[in-house]
């Protein structure tokens, strides 16, 4: 609300943040930061508290290049195959 009294428009990107944790949510797919980023827009959490909650959250491999070269390329089989679990490696 800030944002749009400042800028008399809406800040570019807060209906992207919207959209990106409502299609998360609805695919299963695990996007802490969108969520986040959520949470401080539209449920009022502080910027502050949420970094501390983000920065103490459970760390995953949530890139390619930290994971063993077999087993990112068994996901990309299994995306292409249709196959259930093609995102979880």
């Amino acid at each position: 609300d800030e944002a749009v009294e400042a800028l008399g428009q809406v800040a570019e990107g807060v209906n992207t943040v919207r959209l990106v944790r409502d299609k998360a949510r609805a695919e299963s797919v695990y996007m802490p930061l969108a969520e986040g980023l959520y949470q401080v827009l539209f449920e009022g959490v502080p910027a502050r508290e949420m970094a501390r909650l983000l920065m103490r959250g459970e760390q995953s491999s949530d890139v390619e290049f930290v994971l063993p070269r077999e087993s990112v390329q068994q996901a990309h089989r299994r995306v292409e195959a249709g196959k259930p679990g093609g995102g979880e490696v």
